[in-house]
C-alpha cells in the first residue's frame, strides 16, 4: 500500500501552472495599451490654417505688366501643404486681374487687393498699378495770344503705352507758365 502525499499549492497535473501563467501573459501582452487591436488609427487630416503670399506688396508700372504671386499653405501642425488648392480673387478687376494660378495683370491705375484662399486660411497682397509716362503730348503744340485777356485751351495727353497709342485719362497735370530772365512770358 502506497500513500501519496499532496504538497499544498502544487497542482496534481505536472506543468499546469506553467501553462496557465503563459496564457495569462499572452492575454495581457496582446491587449496592453490598445483598446481595439484590430483597427489601425486613421491618418490625421491636414487642415489649412495659414497662407502666406509673396511678393508683398507688388507694384506694376504699365498696363498689361504681370507679376506671379506664390502662396504657401500650412496645416494645423505648421507643415507645408504642397497639394493644397488655392482660389484667387481681385478686389477691383478694373485695376488688376488674377487667374487661377495667381498670375496678376495690370488693367488700370490704382490699388487692388489680391486675395488667396485655401479652406479657411487666407491672405491678401496689395497690388499697385502706377504707370510711368512714356511721353506727354500737348495740343495745340503752339499758340499765339495777340491781346491781353485772350485765352487758349490746351489739352495734355499722357501716353503711357506708345506702342498701343492708348493714353491715360486718369492723370492729373499741373500747369504753369515760365518767364524768361527778363520776366517775360513765352518768346518775349
Amino acid at each position: 500500500m502506497s500513500t501519496k502525499y499532496r504538497i499544498p499549492g502544487k497542482s496534481p497535473v505536472p506543468g499546469i501552472s506553467m501553462i496557465i501563467a503563459g496564457f495569462l501573459a499572452l492575454t495581457v501582452l496582446s491587449t496592453c495599451g490598445n483598446e481595439n487591436p484590430t483597427k489601425p488609427e486613421p491618418p490625421v487630416q491636414q487642415i489649412p490654417t495659414s497662407l502666406a503670399i509673396t511678393p508683398t506688396p507688388a507694384t506694376l508700372t504699365s498696363i498689361g505688366q504681370k507679376v506671379q504671386l506664390t502662396a504657401v499653405v500650412r496645416d494645423q501642425n505648421g507643415r507645408r501643404m504642397s497639394d493644397a488648392s488655392i482660389s484667387w480673387s481681385s478686389s477691383d478687376v478694373n485695376l488688376a486681374t488674377v487667374d487661377a494660378q495667381g498670375l496678376v495683370v495690370a488693367v488700370g491705375n490704382g490699388t487692388a487687393r489680391i486675395t488667396g484662399r485655401s479652406g479657411n486660411a487666407g491672405a491678401d497682397v496689395r497690388v499697385t498699378v502706377s504707370q510711368l509716362a512714356a511721353s506727354i503730348m500737348i495740343e495745340p503744340d503752339t499758340a499765339t495770344l495777340r491781346s491781353i485777356g485772350e485765352t487758349v485751351q490746351l489739352i495734355c495727353f499722357d501716353l503711357c503705352q506708345p506702342s498701343s497709342g492708348r493714353g491715360d485719362t486718369d492723370v492729373i497735370f499741373a500747369w504753369f507758365v515760365a518767364r524768361d530772365q527778363k520776366g517775360r512770358y513765352g518768346d518775349g
